[in-house]
């Protein structure tokens, strides 16, 4: 996996995955960052703790095809540190280490196979963009009914319906009739 990516692109992915990636990892695949980057330009970045996973995808050059896993914090290290210039992610020859070159700015970090990463089902659906303030509203409007209790996996999301009528944020019916329980 070879690759040219602008630092502040790499920062925003890198911040944005950290939030994913488990912090104390029974798995240690699950503290790591995902990197695929394919043929036709497209460079992409993983992270998950089984529970909820995120990926990034983007155009950037794409020298040598490849996947590799990273240390996610390391990784957030590295990048925090990137002058603003276009990065240069470079494989050493065993495919075991990539370098990260922009300016006079130089690191190494060793990296993982990327096979036993956990693979997840791609949805392909159709999209909406809407203004984020909407979103906003939409979210402060139902997320008082969300848990943060993670034993009761019922209750700690919202269902996003996307139909002709628009975007719909409801609680599940386990959210709501907990909260007509607890309003008495």
């Amino acid at each position: 996996m070879e690759a040219i990516i602008h630092a502040k692109q790499l920062k925003e992915q890198v911040g944005a995955l950290q939030g994913i990636f488990a912090r104390k990892e029974t798995i240690p695949v699950l503290g790591k960052i995902k990197i695929d980057a394919n043929q036709s330009g497209s460079f992409v970045m993983t992270a998950t703790d089984l529970d909820i996973s995120l990926i990034i995808e983007q155009e950037v050059d794409i020298l040598q095809a490849g996947s590799i896993c990273l240390s996610g914090k390391k990784l957030g290290e590295i990048t925090a540190g990137l002058p603003n210039e276009p990065v240069h992610l470079k494989p050493d020859s065993k495919g075991e280490r990539v370098e990260f070159r922009a300016g006079r700015f130089k690191s190494k970090l060793s990296g993982s196979t990327s096979d036993q990463f956990p693979e997840f089902p791609r949805v392909n659906a159709e999209s909406l963009k809407l203004p984020a303030t909407v979103f906003y509203e939409g979210l402060r409007r139902t997320i008082f009914g969300v848990t943060e209790d993670n034993k009761r996996f019922t209750i700690n999301g919202i269902l996003l319906i996307l139909d002709e009528s628009g975007l719909k944020m409801i609680l599940s019916e386990e959210s709501r009739n907990y909260l007509r329980r607890s309003a008495y």
